[in-house]
């Protein structure tokens, strides 16, 4: 999973042993979520691998990713944007 060092820090060993945090307080909340969907949008954009992947996306992503990250704040655990 390199693609995660080059976007966050390592988690503190705190967190790590947290039980009761959701994936949303691991990502680091609104910024660790919106920073993982920028990286696979990242990834996309320039990987060749993920070239099919990107031709099915409208050449404007901002209210792709902004949807994505209104899903994944509520699938993580965190507020329920997506379906507000």
């Amino acid at each position: 999973m390199i693609w995660i060092n080059s976007w966050r820090e390592p988690l503190p060993q705190h967190a790590l042993m947290s039980q009761d945090a959701f994936p949303y307080q691991l990502l680091g909340a609104a910024d660790g979520v919106r920073a993982l969907v920028e990286r696979f949008y990242q990834l996309m954009e320039r990987s060749p691998q993920y070239a099919g992947l990107r031709k099915l996306h409208r050449d404007d992503l901002s209210q792709t990713k902004e949807l994505l990250f209104q899903f994944l704040s509520g699938w993580l655990g965190g507020p329920n944007l997506y379906f507000q």
